[in-house]
Parts: C-alpha cells; sequence; structure tokens
C-alpha cells in the first residue's frame, strides 16, 4: 500500500514538477486552479471511508455480491458527483478570482481540463476499497503506474506549448486512465470468481 500511496503521490506531482523544469511560470496559475477545482473534494473523501467498510463485507459476501455494490456505487456516485462537478465549473471562474485575486486571471482556461479529473475522481471513489476487498491491494500498483506511463507524453507534449492548461489535461488524463482500469478489472476480477467457485463445485 506504500509504494501504491508513493505512486499516486507522484502521478499528482508530475504536473507540477514538469511546468517547473518546462513552463515555470504558469506553475502558479495550475495550482490556483487545482485548488479551486478541489474545494468539494472532502466530501468524496468522507464517502470513501464509508466504502472502506461497506465494499470489504460484500467481497466478503461473494463475488456477485461485491461486483452488484461496486457498480452501484460506481453508478450513483458517479451520477452525484458529475453534478457537483457540473455545479463547480460554472463558479469556478468566479471563486478562483475573488480566491486568488485578478492576477490570476490566465489561470481560468486551466479549470476547465480539470473537470474530467473530477468526473474520474467521484466515478472512481469505491475503486481503492473494492480491490481491498477482494484481496487484490496490489493491482492498484500496476494501475497507477499504468497511468503514469500512458499519459506521461501527454504532459511533455501539452506543457511547453499550454502551460497551466497543458498541465490540467495531463493531470486529468492520468486520473481518467487510472479510473477506467481500475473499473474495467474490478468487473473482470468479479467475473472470473462465480465461473470458478462453479467449476469447484463441479
Amino acid at each position: 500500500m506504500a509504494i501504491e500511496k508513493n505512486l499516486g503521490t507522484l502521478g499528482g506531482q508530475l504536473p507540477m514538477l514538469m511546468l517547473g523544469a518546462l513552463r515555470p511560470d504558469a506553475a502558479g496559475y495550475f495550482s490556483a486552479a487545482l485548488r479551486t477545482m478541489s474545494l468539494p473534494y472532502p466530501l468524496v473523501s468522507a464517502f470513501a471511508r464509508y466504502l472502506d467498510v461497506l465494499l470489504p463485507q460484500r467481497a466478503g459476501e461473494s463475488a456477485a455480491a461485491a461486483r452488484h455494490a461496486f457498480a452501484r456505487v460506481t453508478l450513483v456516485a458517479g451520477s452525484g458527483w458529475a453534478v457537483v462537478t457540473i455545479l463547480m465549473i460554472l463558479i469556478a471562474p468566479f471563486v478562483l478570482v475573488r480566491l486568488a485575486g485578478e492576477a490570476y486571471t490566465p489561470a481560468i482556461p486551466a479549470l476547465y481540463p480539470l473537470v474530467l479529473q473530477s468526473l474520474a475522481t467521484g466515478a472512481g471513489v469505491g475503486l481503492g476499497a473494492a480491490l481491498r476487498g477482494l484481496e487484490k491491494p496490489s493491482h492498484l500498483i500496476v494501475l497507477q503506474a499504468l497511468s503514469i506511463l500512458l499519459t506521461l507524453p501527454v504532459g511533455y507534449a501539452l506543457i511547453p506549448e499550454s502551460g497551466a492548461a497543458g498541465a490540467s489535461w495531463f493531470h486529468s488524463l492520468r486520473y481518467v486512465v487510472l479510473t477506467v482500469a481500475g473499473i474495467g478489472w474490478v468487473f473482470w476480477l468479479t467475473r472470473r470468481a462465480p465461473a470458478t467457485e462453479r467449476a469447484a463445485v463441479s
């Protein structure tokens, strides 16, 4: 788990590290945009703590129960958080300028790609709890590494030209890859298990 958390931290810091190397003038704008869009995230953290109890319980019942609970959580949390994301992006430009000042107006274009990160965060809120419940927490390491490797070229391609907005695209696409791959992997794991159980019984 420590390796997975460190990889996640590295992935989250990569946009700022690359901005520091390639476009240091845009680092402050990206940071301001990210902080603004992250304001509602404590709500996600509270829900994730609840899922840390619920999903392992369902996984202990059966793979089918784990699959059903995970699908329901993904749909409900993803849909609910999409509403929060839409509301947030509508007010985010005003909140950013209000909190950071008029000098950060150039950061506004960096807000919009972060909508993807927010949507992915809502949909993937149960991912870690599901894999831990299925006793596959190490798979998160592979997913984190995969998301970094696949999107790193995006950062190198977009940041030099687009600055903060390019960093936002890089940051958001990493979350999208992580979430889509992770959800698909959980469904695949829970699909295999019942077939294995039936074969053992027969």
